[in-house]
């Protein structure tokens, strides 16, 4: 009698292995790929519905919340870091409210006289309780660093008001000793700041506690709401700025320009960029602070008149400029 012997031989088993290795490997990159437009399709959810609060709050206030309320001791000239003086929140507390977080923002004190910032807080409730509470709506899920920062847990934000195409720092900010030359002054469109605003965008940096406060208007924007870009993703990892979260009085929103091209890499390593070049890496105030994200190609940006778009990175600059600034009078449009 001859006895069958059930089961695979060793060669049928690899072949079976690298058949099924080849299917994991052409299917893997589709899985990827749907994962991502997933993500990118809440990503710009959340920048239309930033945009609708915006909107909300003009419609409440007669015009659009600051970018930032900051401030520092100038006094304290380089190398040393000037002293943070005054921080009395941002773009994004003022749309807690809009953004059914009332509750949450209540919980801010934004008239503190002692300390003069509300980093330093202890009541009604303590600074950092509240810098740790994840607001959905506020980061992107394709975000690298997953909406907290990874030292001290403070909850992230990835997205920015845009400051537009002011001039930025020709030699980088001292910090970290991170110096960085470049060319991106040649595009900056400064001199379309309306006179009585911060900034050539819509959200600029308030610095003081003895001028009046003063935010743009829809008639500000001369360009036009659909020309003008009004807020974009921005990568904590790629910005000390960026990476001091939401809750941050000085957290990316009215210092983030389009000067600065989109997604240009701020994001290597300090230790091994600040002495090669100061311009790959996070510390430097100037280059690090454009807009990035991590989709592959460019960035989302919300436009004034709440439409999203995804903006290639490789935009002209100038074509970029232009629709950075609010009221340079060239009113070019989207591509």
């Amino acid at each position: 009698m001859v006895r069958r012997r059930l089961g695979f031989t060793l060669v049928e088993l690899l072949v079976v292995i690298a058949i099924i290795g080849v299917l994991v490997a052409l299917l893997l990159p589709a899985v990827q790929a749907a994962r991502e437009a997933a993500r990118r399709m809440q990503c710009a959810n959340n920048l239309k519905q930033l945009g609708l609060a915006l909107h909300n709050y003009h419609d409440t206030h007669g015009r659009f919340p600051l970018g930032s309320w900051a401030n520092w001791d100038s006094s304290n000239p380089p190398p040393a870091a000037a002293p943070r003086t005054e921080g009395r929140g941002s773009l994004l507390h003022f749309l807690l409210p809009q953004m059914e977080q009332t509750a949450l923002y209540d919980g801010f004190d934004f008239n503190v006289n002692s300390p003069n910032y509300m980093e330093q807080q202890t009541l009604p409730v303590p600074y950092a309780t509240l810098a740790k509470t994840r607001i959905k709506g506020f980061f992107c899920p394709s975000s690298d660093y997953q909406g907290v920062n990874p030292s001290n847990k403070y909850a992230l934000n990835t997205y920015a008001g845009s400051a537009g195409p002011a001039a930025i720092s020709a030699t980088g900010n001292v910090r970290g000793n991170c110096t960085c030359t470049h060319p991106f002054n040649t595009y900056q469109l400064n001199s379309a700041r309306p006179a009585h605003l911060a900034a050539p965008g819509p959200f600029g940096r308030h610095n003081s506690t003895t001028t009046t406060r003063v935010s743009s208007r829809i008639p500000d924007v001369i360009d036009g709401l659909s020309n003008t870009i009004f807020m974009g993703e921005m990568r904590p990892k790629c910005s000390s700025v960026a990476n001091s979260g939401w809750a941050n009085s000085n957290n990316g929103n009215g210092v983030i320009y389009t000067t600065v091209p989109i997604n240009f890499d701020t994001c290597g390593a300090r230790a091994i960029w600040q002495t090669v070049d100061g311009c790959r890496t996070d510390c430097n105030d100037n280059v690090s602070l454009g807009f990035k994200s991590n989709h592959p190609g460019g960035a989302m940006f919300v436009f004034g008149d709440g439409a999203v778009r995804f903006i290639d990175q490789g935009i002209d600059h100038w074509t970029y400029q232009y629709l950075g600034a609010m009221a340079e009078g060239k009113a070019v449009s989207p591509p």
